[in-house]
């Protein structure tokens, strides 16, 4: 299976684009060119964080990324996802590998040769598989610089970190990656990279099933836990 995402209206509705790391998204000269007067030239790039999740990072555009009729720096690439570049919207799909071969047939030895010489900067951990949340996860910020965001997590895993392009922390005694969230048959299962500077609770854990009113601390940022139905 694989990731794209589709062009839902315009001229190039039906469009679809195989997602893919350091891909750009743009008006000219960029790896997806989008037919759009409101698309800046180069509007966005792909990248895959830590767990091979791809996110759309806006490149300092005229209008930014929108979502829920909010503009966004950037989005994770989850699927059923809808966004906007301009006045062109986006949703994300998973295609079978059949798909995937309809779509993008195998390349030949040299264009994979080339591949392999081009993309050198490749991420060196391997994705890992995508599934639903059920119910879905809120993380409400409680307290802190963050107080009244939300993150509404329908696919995983995610990841929150200072330096996370999915769950960003501005929490200045937050650490580059400070804990995981990953669907299982348990539930929400949340993983601490950081036992001395993320709680749960007030507590020290390694990993434990979330369960509605949980609280993660990172420095003086609490975040409450919630299910949607």
């Amino acid at each position: 299976m694989g990731l794209v995402i589709e062009i839902l209206e315009g001229i190039q509705k039906g469009d679809v684009f195989k997602l893919v790391d350091k891909m750009t998204v743009g008006r000219k000269k960029t790896d997806i060119v989008i037919k759009d007067p409101n698309v800046s030239t180069l509007h966005a790039t792909v990248l895959f964080d830590e767990t091979g999740i791809p996110i759309l990072v806006d490149q300092n555009s005229r209008n930014g990324l929108i979502v829920n009729d909010t503009v966004v720096r950037k989005v994770a690439l989850y699927p059923e996802t809808k966004f906007m570049i301009g006045n062109t919207e986006f949703i994300v799909k998973v295609f079978t590998d059949e798909q995937m071969e309809q779509y993008f047939p195998t390349k030949t030895w040299r264009d994979l040769l080339f591949d392999v010489i081009n993309q050198s900067a490749l991420n060196t951990m391997p994705p890992q598989d995508i599934s639903a949340f059920n119910p879905k996860v809120e993380l409400l910020f409680v307290q802190g610089i963050q107080t009244d965001e939300s993150k509404i997590l329908t696919y995983g895993p995610r990841t929150a970190g200072f330096w996370s392009l999915d769950i960003p922390l501005h929490e200045q005694e937050a650490p580059e990656l400070a804990f995981k969230i990953v669907p299982s048959p348990e539930g929400a299962r949340i993983v601490n990279f950081d036992l001395s500077r993320v709680l749960l609770n007030d507590a020290v854990f390694e990993s434990q099933v979330l369960i509605s009113g949980d609280r993660i601390k990172v420095g003086e940022s609490i975040i409450k836990v919630l299910f949607l139905e």
